[in-house]
């Protein structure tokens, strides 16, 4: 069992009521369908990848009641960052330096999400 599977486990155990966990469903109900009661289920199955993207932690998070960054710990994802704040001198970069600088973070947010080939 892995450490996100166990997390899923616990947190549905600990949410249940009458000595029975709370199913998938109820928890991806709890996140008002945030996140699907499938990718919850296979999570608890031990069937999932444990690659998530950054809104399924969110609907995660309010599905177990647990925090994103103990689901991103759980998941081996590094801690979330505050929002960044450029510095001030940044200002001067022209409409198309902007693009340019944001697609060059898209590339690297692209490449450390990409599939692992084994």
């Amino acid at each position: 069992m892995n450490a996100l599977q166990a997390l899923v486990i616990n947190a549905l155990i600990e949410a249940g009521t009458n000595g029975k966990p709370m199913s998938p469903r109820e928890a991806s109900n709890r996140s008002g369908n945030a996140v699907s009661y499938e990718i919850i289920r296979q999570l608890k199955a031990g069937e999932h990848s444990g690659r998530l993207h950054d809104t399924t932690v969110e609907g995660l998070s309010k599905a177990l009641g647990v925090t994103e960054n103990q689901i991103r710990r759980a998941a081996g994802m590094p801690k979330r960052m505050p929002p960044w704040e450029w510095p001030r001198r940044f200002d001067r970069l022209t409409l198309h330096q902007r693009r340019l600088v944001e697609q060059l973070a898209q590339a690297l947010l692209d490449a450390r999400e990409a599939p692992v080939e084994e």
